[in-house]
């Protein structure tokens, strides 16, 4: 939708940084150290003007931003279980997670190409579940989309960002965390 949103992590806590045009911002690269001003607000899942209790993020819309450095080592992905994100998600949103003996159990791999989708994952037989949201942006990247097919419904571990904005299918506001992949390397067969 053209709009930036990316992550940034400082130790144990991690933030959205957003833009209303990415063609406004110059490109981020993974390992850069930044230096964002802004307004500090919540994202809402479904129209970014209303407000919302989901994901925080800082919107440089009106802000400023600066590259204080480059070719940082990214920050290592917390262990969590899906359970654990489930209870006291908050607490992860924004950061990099890896969660190991997960399946796929609703839902269906996207093709190269594909907009964004998502499929529900469990990694206790399917009695907690977690959006996984695939990226179109990572969808043109034929080697995801094979690692995926690969897998099947076979077990696999996941490394990505935890976001809170699964919105309800009752029209109310934000109740859930998803998992955002960010390509091929954060999904490994088990």
């Amino acid at each position: 939708n053209n709009k930036l949103k990316i992550f940034i992590q400082d130790g144990n806590a991690g933030i959205m940084v957003y833009n209303q045009s990415a063609g406004n911002v110059d490109a981020f690269l993974p390992g850069q150290r930044l230096r964002v001003t802004g307004v500090i607000r919540q994202q809402d899942p479904v129209a970014d003007s209303i407000p919302a209790t989901g994901t925080v993020l800082i919107d440089i819309t009106s802000g400023a931003w600066l590259v204080l450095s480059d070719g940082n080592p990214l920050p290592d992905p917390q262990p969590v279980t899906l359970s654990t994100l489930n209870a006291s998600g908050t607490v992860y949103t924004g950061t990099l997670v890896r969660v190991a003996s997960v399946q796929k159990v609703s839902g269906s791999w996207p093709t190269v190409g594909s907009k964004s989708t998502q499929v529900s994952i469990s990694d206790d037989g399917g009695t907690t579940t977690v959006v996984l949201r695939l990226q179109r942006f990572t969808l043109t990247d034929s080697q995801l989309v094979q690692e995926l097919t690969a897998i099947g419904d076979g077990a696999f571990t996941l490394t990505g960002i935890v976001v809170q904005e699964d919105a309800s299918t009752d029209g109310t506001l934000l109740h859930g965390f998803e998992i955002w992949e960010r390509g091929a390397g954060d999904v490994a067969a088990e």
